[in-house]
């Protein structure tokens, strides 16, 4: 997300892309490390990673990975929990 994009506001993209798929693992590609984006990824604990542009293809390769493999784990965890509770 980029604060000063024109277009749907980053808030409402965020709220719009959560109701679509929650449990989706959320990272913020800025092309600014301005402090309105540093805050919303600090409060907002859905957002796993905020990275700045240019950020390097191998860091953002890595950061997809890794959230691939996070939302895997709680994947993998909420199928786990949920058979234990039927």
């Amino acid at each position: 997300m980029d604060p000063r994009r024109e277009g749907v506001p980053d808030a409402s993209c965020l709220a719009r892309l959560r109701a679509h798929s929650p449990d989706a693992e959320q990272l913020i590609l800025s092309r600014l490390a301005d402090p309105v984006a540093r805050e919303m990824a600090a409060n907002d604990g859905r957002v796993m990673r905020l990275l700045v542009k240019p950020c390097p293809g191998v860091v953002l390769c890595q950061a997809v990975a890794d959230a691939l493999l996070r939302h895997r784990a709680r994947s993998l965890r909420a199928g786990v929990s949920a058979r234990w509770s039927a």
